[in-house]
């Protein structure tokens, strides 16, 4: 039995990618570190936050073949996902990073994002 598999128009990643992504990367003689970026998605759906964030890296990156993921800091997801005529596979893992993403592609090698949480969680509040 294979997973699902999602499929979004890329017209709609365009014109998001455009005006609504939360994205920092740094200049690309800037190799220290092991993070290359930043991501603030709006909610914890990875099929909807991905394909914008996908269209606005892909003139500078390329094409991502796999996405890996903290499983912990996202809703459930599938195991593969379409984009642009493309198979992408999404890979969660409870052993990578917390609040960081991978893209992997042929053409780039890997991207490593740190992912802001769309909520961030509140500080324990003490009693005076």
């Amino acid at each position: 039995m294979s997973a699902p598999t999602l499929s979004f128009q890329t017209t709609h990643a365009r014109r998001s990618a455009i005006g609504n992504l939360r994205l920092r990367l740094k200049p690309t003689h800037q190799t220290r570190g092991s993070v290359q970026g930043a991501w603030w998605p709006r909610t914890d759906q990875l099929h909807t936050e991905l394909p914008p964030l996908l269209a606005a890296l892909s003139p500078r990156m390329g094409s991502a073949d796999r996405v890996i993921y903290d499983e912990t800091g996202w809703a459930p997801a599938t195991l593969h996902m379409e984009f642009r005529g493309r198979s992408i596979i999404l890979e969660g893992s409870s052993t990578t990073s917390t609040n960081v993403l991978s893209l992997i592609g042929d053409g780039f090698g890997r991207l490593v994002l740190l992912v802001v949480p769309p909520t961030p969680t509140q500080p324990a509040r003490t009693r005076p």
